[in-house]
């Protein structure tokens, strides 16, 4: 279950793994073709058990193979802009403006009131109490308050001193952070607002 996974951000370093152990798994497969071991032939074929209906009822066999050799999609590969949740992400590009550009500072506010996705408020607007980086990583308040007290984020922010400063855990304890139906209107596709 995806709840069981998401409390990996809890005081454990097994979001770190996830990675490595993808490209361990890789790195294995290639070994195991080089020595002759075999696999699925039609796993992308089967309507049962395939891998594409494992995934999703609605997939179409033809992008497997569309532009072979011709596109390479890599380079449409996204990139995080800040080293934490891309559920944070609006959060936080919110934050840096007012703190930026608007010159607000964390003891002119009172509570801060956020409006997101039903997805990011359940992932990553929990109370924020200091445990670990990834804790702070995955943490709506914390990226939050980080990003109005120090108006950046980087991967400065989360080290073991940082994510226990006084300041950004009290700022975290005024955010209030609320599902909006307006954005989960907006599907899938709206669900790291």
């Amino acid at each position: 279950s995806s709840d069981l996974l998401i409390s990996a951000q809890f005081g454990a370093m097994f979001k770190r793994f996830h990675p490595g152990r993808a490209a361990q798994s890789g790195f294995y497969a290639g070994l195991l073709v080089d020595a002759g071991f075999s696999g699925i032939r039609d796993v992308f074929d089967q309507s049962y058990g395939g891998y594409p209906a494992t995934m999703t009822s609605d997939y179409d066999l033809d992008e497997l193979t569309a532009d072979l050799g011709r596109e390479y999609r890599a380079a449409s590969v996204g990139f995080k802009m800040f080293p934490s949740s891309a559920s944070c992400y609006t959060t936080i590009q919110a934050c840096l403006w007012a703190h930026q550009e608007a010159g607000i500072r964390p003891d002119q506010l009172g509570t801060v009131r956020i409006g997101c996705s039903t997805a990011t408020a359940e992932h990553c607007g929990w109370p924020y109490k200091p445990d670990t980086v990834t804790t702070a990583q995955m943490n709506l308040l914390y990226c939050g308050a980080a990003a109005l007290t120090d108006g950046i984020v980087d991967n400065s922010r989360f080290t073991a001193d940082r994510i226990g400063d006084p300041a950004i855990v009290e700022l975290a304890s005024r955010f209030e952070v609320a599902a909006d139906p307006a954005i989960d209107a907006g599907g899938r596709g709206d669900r790291h607002k």
